[in-house]
Formats: structure tokens, C-alpha cells, sequence
């Protein structure tokens, strides 16, 4: 490398401090809160695993939920357990990375490439959250890893190793089971190579894959009373996510070029590369300023960049489109990439600026993971003012009454999806104050009501960073004569 013994000290400092800081802010600012639908089904899964009860909602994340009630030994706290869990998994993968970059870069530059990944703001805040991404990346990371090996050197370690992890991946977040077709890609090398022998080994190692799925598949209908419930659990789910509620291309109203303006610039450029941030609008736009030219395109970066493509469809079609978090792998593998192509041009610009947006990220991290910690999410602020001004009354929600439900306010709240069923529901509570969030005002007004039955009262507001979907909620008092 072109730098003296001086300057690859303060960088290998830099990385390494970078690395730890964030690490320990993650731990530090683990979240207690389960401030939605989700984050409260993997809470209180970690209390009890019921997945009837949507202890959590299928496909039960089996192995996210085992590493929370590992952590659950040492806080009483549900969502900090799980948060915990997801910041191990996501320190772990310090390794994986390194040894990625080490196959492209000299161990200096390989360090400042792994403190790119490890210190994105995005990924951090979203890792801490009592969900399943934080895990997920992290195993997707060591999955990558060991795929890569498994391709290059066809060592049958590396190749079983790659198929355990692939099921602890889809036993943590099995939306991610498009990264199967590295396994693919993986076994159609083996076919080319041996030919009809070949086969064979393809076929075991098949069974062997399949092998593992089972052992948490197995463990779901058992927890469920069979193969039967577990199915019709499954279906049941998949056709909500995919064709009624999931936000995907089937379920969402959204036009395919709005699917694609949204992804590309709200939900990976502008949330999952710049964290709704000006300062790394900048530092980015002057990285793709600078040529990403470098002496040759390594089989490792072609690698990446198919993954990147791959999900990318997978996002646009199979995804919900209004939850930026989905987009998680390709920030990863994306910050991995273009960083790679940076500093392999060896000059002096390249690594400065990926010193300087790793400070810049791991600065926006501190401050957005510390106000993630301290900042009361919306519906808790809801939760906390009802009870104190409004005992004696009942709200309608959508997602919220999840959350509700799960601080066991004193007042009654009710999830209601139609108008109709709401009219007839008034009857029953002649004297209750009837209030509603601005979600179900919005689509009873859809439905034919008519907007001036409801009345303002006021709005509780926390970051949308954090929560996209309900980190506004406008709460109005039913004053129609319907009663």
C-alpha cells in the first residue's frame, strides 16, 4: 500500500475504536420498549411461546425468540432481551466481515471496511429494536461468509456449515429465504464441476439442508398440535401477507414505478444509506463523484452485487414497501460493495472520505440510538394521556390496541377495521367517550362516514425514523348522533 506504517496505525485505531464504540452504545442503549404489533408478539413470545396466540405471529422466529429468552436470564425486561441478542449477533459479525474484506484489501483497509459496515446509523437503530433484523443481519453476514468459502474452496465443511446457517437465518427472519439461491448457485457449481456424479452430492446435501429446516419447523408444530395447524396457520398468514394487508406488490394500491421511486429513494437511499440525514447525502453523493473504478471486478464483489440485485426484486415485490427496515441487506451488502470499490482504488481520497463517513455514521448513530432509548414512541404517549384524562371511555385502533394490550391500560380499547361494525358496536357503549386514532377515522371516511362526525383532540408525535407507520397519531372524539 502506498501509506507509511503511521498513517495504517491511525487507521487500524480509528476502525477498531469505531467498531467498539458502536458496540457498546448498542448494549447501552438496548431498547425496553415495545412500541409496536410486532415488537410486542416477539416480546411476549420471550415470556411464553404460544404461537396460537400470536406469541409471536407465524412463522414464530424460533431462533430469535430462543436467543431472547437466553438474554432473559439477565433482565427481566422482554424487549431489551431480544435487543440484546440482536446487538451480540450483530458484533459477531465483525468477523465475517473481516474476512470478506481481507480477500480484497490489505488488513488496515479490511478493518476500515468492516468499521463502514458495522457503524451504519440505519442498521443500529433498527438493530436495537426488539426485532428480528438486528439478528438476521448478523447471520446473514457469517451465511455470506461461509457461502463464499463453500463456493471457492468446496470443502464439505463449508458447505454444511453454509446450509446450518441458512436454516438459522430463515429460523430467525424466513423473509430472507431469497438468500437460498446462493446455496443454489452453490450446488450448480457442483453439477458442472462432477457432472452426473455430481448429482449425488447435490441430492445429499439436499437432504442435509432440508434436515436442518426441520429441526425448528418440528418445533413450531409441536408448539402448534401438529402439521395440520401449523399449515393452516402458514397459509393463512402468507395469503394476508401477500394478497390483503403485507404491503407487497399483490396487497399495496401503489403503482409499480411508485413501488420503485419509494424503495430506491425513500426506503434504501434516503432512510437506509442517509438515515434521513443532509450530512451523508453529501459525504455519498461525493463517494459516487469519485470513480468506483478499481483494477478489476473481484468474484467477491460480483458475488455481493448479485445479492444485491436479487433482493432488491424480492423487496420491490414480496416486501412491505411503506417499512423501510425491510431493506436492511442491501445496506449492509451495499455500504460493503461501494466501500470495497472505494478504497481498492488506493488513493488518498478514497479512504479518507470512508474515514470521514464512518465518523460521521457512528456520531448520527450515537444520537439517534440514544433517542430511541430516551424518546417515548407515540402510542405510549396515547396510552398515558387516555389514562389520565380518559378512564372512562373506549378508543378504536388498528395496530395500536396491540400495543395497548400489552401495557394493560385501564381503559378499553377495541381494533376495529369497518364502519359498519363500529356503528353497530356504539350501542353498546352509550356511556363511554368514544375516541378514535386518525388510522380508523381515515378509512371509516373511505368507507362513506362523514368527516365532520369526527373532532380533533390532539396528536402525539415521536421520530419517523424510528417507526414510519405510526410515529404520528391523531386522536379524534366521535361526536356523530349514531349512538
Amino acid at each position: 500500500m502506498f501509506h507509511t506504517k503511521k498513517q495504517s496505525f491511525i487507521i487500524t485505531s480509528i476502525s477498531i475504536l469505531a467498531i467498539l464504540l458502536t458496540a457498546i452504545l448498542r448494549f447501552k442503549y438496548g431498547s425496553e420498549k415495545a412500541a409496536s404489533w410486532d415488537q410486542v408478539d416477539f416480546s411476549l413470545g420471550v415470556m411464553e411461546y404460544d404461537l396460537l396466540s400470536m406469541q409471536p405471529h407465524f412463522p414464530g422466529y424460533p431462533y430469535f425468540i430462543l436467543g431472547g429468552m437466553f438474554f432473559s436470564l439477565i433482565t427481566d425486561q422482554a424487549p431489551l432481551a431480544l435487543s440484546y441478542f440482536n446487538s451480540t449477533l450483530l458484533l459477531s459479525s465483525v468477523i465475517p466481515t473481516y474476512m470478506l474484506a481481507r480477500k480484497l484489501l490489505s488488513r488496515d483497509m479490511a478493518l476500515l471496511l468492516t468499521a463502514l459496515v458495522q457503524t451504519s446509523s440505519y442498521v443500529n437503530v433498527m438493530g436495537i429494536q426488539p426485532m428480528s433484523e438486528g439478528a438476521a443481519i448478523g447471520i446473514l453476514t457469517w451465511y455470506v461468509w461461509v457461502l463464499y468459502e463453500a463456493i471457492q474452496r468446496d470443502k464439505t465443511f463449508f458447505r454444511v456449515t453454509a446450509m446450518f446457517l441458512f436454516s438459522v437465518l430463515l429460523g430467525i427472519r424466513v423473509s430472507y429465504v431469497l438468500f437460498g439461491t446462493g446455496l443454489l448457485y452453490m450446488w450448480w457449481m457442483t453439477f458442472k464441476k462432477l457432472g452426473k456424479s455430481g448429482a449425488l452430492v447435490i441430492i445429499g446435501e439436499l437432504v442435509i439442508a432440508v434436515c436442518f429446516q426441520l429441526i425448528w419447523l418440528i418445533g413450531l408444530a409441536a408448539n402448534v398440535g401438529g402439521w395440520g395447524t401449523l399449515f393452516e396457520i402458514g397459509f393463512g398468514f402468507s395469503k394476508g401477507h401477500f394478497i390483503e394487508w403485507g404491503g407487497t406488490s399483490l396487497s399495496n394500491e401503489a403503482s409499480l414505478w411508485k413501488r420503485i421511486f419509494l424503495l430506491v429513494f425513500n426506503n434504501i437511499l434516503w432512510t437506509g444509506f442517509f438515515s434521513q440525514d443532509g450530512i451523508l447525502v453529501v459525504l455519498f453523493t461525493i463517494a459516487f463523484m469519485i470513480r468506483l473504478k478499481c483494477r478489476e471486478q473481484p468474484r467477491l464483489l460480483k458475488f455481493m452485487l448479485v445479492f444485491i440485485v436479487s433482493y432488491f426484486f424480492w423487496a420491490l415485490f414480496a416486501q412491505n414497501i411503506d417499512k423501510p427496515r425491510h431493506i436492511l441487506p442491501i445496506v449492509v451488502l451495499g455500504l460493503f460493495y461501494i466501500g470495497a470499490r472505494l478504497l481498492r482504488r488506493n488513493t488518498k481520497s478514497s479512504y479518507l472520505l470512508i474515514i470521514v463517513f464512518i465518523l460521521a455514521q457512528s456520531v448520527m448513530g450515537a444520537m439517534f440510538m440514544k433517542k430511541q432509548h430516551d424518546e417515548e414512541p407515540a402510542v405510549y404517549q396515547l396510552a398515558k394521556d387516555l389514562t389520565n384524562k380518559y378512564e372512562n371511555s373506549i378508543v378504536y385502533t388498528w395496530e395500536e390496541t396491540r400495543v395497548l394490550g400489552y401495557l394493560n391500560v385501564p381503559f378499553e380499547h377495541k381494533r376495529i377495521m369497518t364502519y359498519d361494525k363500529f356503528l353497530e358496536d356504539l350501542s353498546y357503549k352509550k356511556d363511554k367517550t368514544v375516541l378514535l386514532t386518525d388510522k380508523v377515522r381515515d378509512g371509516f371516511i373511505q368507507q362513506g362516514a362523514n368527516p365532520n362526525h369526527f373532532k380533533k383532540i390532539t396528536s402525539y408525535k415521536s421520530t419517523k425514523l424510528f417507526d414510519p407507520i405510526y410515529s404520528q397519531i391523531t386522536l379524534y372524539k366521535w361526536e356523530g348522533s349514531e349512538r
